[in-house]
C-alpha cells in the first residue's frame, strides 16, 4: 500500500512539475507576444526586434548573418513600410498555447494600408534559434500581404 501511495504522490509530482513548467513557458511568450505587438503597434521597432527569431537559412539552421545586421536588415524593411503608409494599427485575440511540445500562436491584426484598414487573422510560429523562444513568423491566413513578409524574421526577404 506504501509503495502505490508513493507511486501516486511522485506521478502527481512529476505532472503538476510539467503543467507547472509549461504554463510557465505560455505566460513568458505571450508576453513576449504582446510586448512584441505593443512595440511595432507604436512604431519602436528597434525594442520590438528584441522579440524576433531571425533566420537567413532554414528557420532551424543557427542564422550565419550576425544580429547588428540582421537587426538592420529587419528595422529597415518596417521603417520602409510605415513610411509607404502601411502599418499595424491594432490587434486583438491574441493566444499562445503548446502544441505537441512547442509554442504556438494566433492573433487579429489590423492593418493600416493606406488608410484603408485590413483586417488579418494569423499563426504566430516561435523558434529558439537562442537561448529562449522567440517569434520567427507570421503567417496570415486569408493573403500573401507585404505586412507579413517584412515583419517576418526571415533577414533574406527583400
Amino acid at each position: 500500500m506504501k509503495k502505490l501511495l508513493f507511486v501516486a504522490i511522485a506521478f502527481i509530482i512529476i505532472v503538476g512539475g510539467v503543467l507547472a513548467f509549461s504554463g510557465q513557458e505560455i505566460i513568458l511568450n505571450y508576453c513576449g507576444v504582446r510586448n512584441f505587438f505593443n512595440e511595432v503597434e507604436k512604431g519602436n521597432f528597434e525594442k520590438a526586434f528584441k522579440f524576433v527569431d531571425y533566420y537567413d537559412a532554414g528557420d532551424d539552421v543557427k542564422p550565419e548573418t550576425s544580429y547588428e545586421e540582421a537587426k538592420e536588415i529587419w528595422l529597415s524593411r518596417m521603417t520602409k513600410l510605415k513610411q509607404d503608409h502601411i502599418y499595424l494599427q491594432e490587434y486583438k485575440d491574441l493566444t499562445v498555447y503548446v502544441d505537441d511540445g512547442y509554442p504556438k500562436g494566433e492573433v487579429t491584426l489590423f492593418i493600416s494600408d493606406h488608410g484603408r484598414i485590413e483586417e488579418q487573422k494569423c499563426s504566430i510560429h516561435f523558434s529558439k534559434l537562442t537561448d529562449k523562444w522567440k517569434i520567427e513568423d507570421l503567417y496570415f491566413t486569408d493573403s500573401n500581404h507585404v505586412f507579413e513578409k517584412a515583419i517576418s524574421g526571415n533577414v533574406k526577404i527583400e
